[in-house]
């Protein structure tokens, strides 16, 4: 409890902004039906609104999480424990969302409005996800995992402020373009945020018993000085 208390404090702001978010959504959740806020929450709908939530949605993607991690680690030895953070806080949110969506079947949008008669339709629902695999939001767990991320590892008001930001509106997009509920992006963020504690509390051993030893053979050094490699050269 002491070390996870300690990365908390390593940004105050964020934790603060996440609170209240989640507050916000928790309420809006509580005073609406699941449906009533699906629909409060998609008053307009545009083409242009459309593709500036389509590119949200991307940085929520995995794909971009990786991308950033590969870059920091090609481009710069000094932050490559930030790489690391974003890649087991990535993987951890993950696998957390995917176990949560096998054991807790939750219907998308679509499917729910046809399953309750409920005559409501929005144009993103042609290209929306559908079956019983919407809580929590994998992409909502992907960027709050990486706005906590940089946050508790620069330490920087302003970087915290920008990531909490760009998480939400990826959080949103899901919303905008037909794939997950209010709930399931709620539960997503939480997902993503614990995961990025955990993967600092984890980065230690994680690096002793994972990323050394693939240091390690990447380099030849594991190849070089493996039992029974000889080093002498037959003249």
């Amino acid at each position: 409890m002491k070390k996870a208390l300690k990365v908390v404090k390593r940004s105050t702001l964020f934790f603060q902004l996440f609170a209240l978010i989640a507050v916000a959504m928790l309420f809006l959740a509580a005073l609406l039906s699941k449906a009533d806020c699906f629909k409060a929450l998609n008053p307009v709908h545009t083409p242009a609104l459309a593709l500036v939530f389509n590119i949200f949605t991307f940085l929520g993607d995995g794909t971009f999480a990786i991308a950033l991690a590969i870059l920091i680690i090609v481009t710069s030895k000094r932050h490559r424990r930030l790489a690391y953070l974003i890649i087991i806080s990535y993987l951890l949110s993950g696998i957390a969302a995917q176990l949560l969506k096998t054991f807790i079947p939750a219907p998308r949008p679509a499917v729910f409005f046809h399953e309750h008669h409920i005559n409501y339709y929005l144009d993103t629902f042609a290209h929306s996800r559908i079956g019983w695999r919407s809580f929590p939001s994998g992409h909502s767990a992907s960027a709050f995992a990486l706005a906590a991320v940089l946050s508790l590892y620069t330490r920087r008001k302003t970087v915290c402020v920008l990531s909490v930001v760009i998480a939400l509106c990826i959080a949103y997009s899901r919303i905008y373009l037909g794939h997950h509920f209010l709930t399931d992006v709620l539960g997503g963020s939480i997902v993503g945020v614990l995961c990025a504690v955990l993967s600092f509390l984890w980065y230690k051993p994680i690096k002793r018993t994972i990323i050394k030893p693939i240091k390690h053979t990447l380099s030849g050094k594991g190849l070089r000085n493996a039992p029974g490699t000889s080093m002498t050269t037959d003249v």
